[in-house]
């Protein structure tokens, strides 16, 4: 057991250790959008660039929903999340849920290491590189895993640390359209 919270507390360390910089926009949190303008590049497990909001738009016929899920290979609590990422992918991707995974750069992170691990768990889902921090310090990450729902209109849902035991429930909702959720 102890050993598990001196993971936990590493993996929090570590990305906490940054703290704002002076000149960066607030993080994008519950009930906004992502901005129109915000540079989102990732690299893909290939080492090819793409832009994450492409991923995500919300016009997409494969994606009504979507959820980040920041992680790491050398993450104890991050790796223990991926069997219930799984399950959900397994059964919310017909009714439109897209999970990305975006592997953090911090340890000595790169996109062959990410590859591997994404292999030897077995994932069933989109997998990219967060190169550059960007995504990461665009969400405001103060840990890892850290997870961001985003529902079909492009606004986040929910976003925090791990999985909250009702990540099924708050998935289903953001699957809804804007009209049956009601008022946020």
């Amino acid at each position: 057991m102890n050993r598990t919270i001196a993971v936990v507390a590493v993996c929090l360390m570590t990305l906490c250790a940054g703290g704002s910089r002076a000149g960066e926009s607030e993080p994008i949190q519950a009930g906004s959008s992502i901005p129109a303008d915000l540079n989102l590049s990732v690299v893909d497990l290939q080492g090819g660039m793409l832009d994450l909001r492409k991923m995500l738009a919300p016009q997409r016929a494969d994606a009504r929903a979507s959820l980040l899920v920041f992680w790491a290979t050398w993450c104890a609590p991050c790796i223990h999340e991926i069997p219930v990422l799984r399950s959900l992918q397994d059964f919310h991707r017909d009714r439109g849920l897209r999970i990305v995974g975006v592997g953090v750069r911090e340890g000595g992170e790169s996109p062959e290491r990410i590859a591997e691990a994404a292999k030897r768990h077995k994932l069933n889902y989109d997998i990219v590189f967060d190169r550059e921090g960007q995504v990461q310090e665009a969400f405001g990450l103060i840990g890892i895993p850290w997870s961001v729902l985003i529902d079909g209109e492009g606004i986040v849902q929910w976003a925090g640390p791990a999985l909250p035991r009702d990540i099924d429930g708050r998935i289903r909702s953001a699957l809804k359209p804007q009209e049956e959720r009601g008022s946020r």
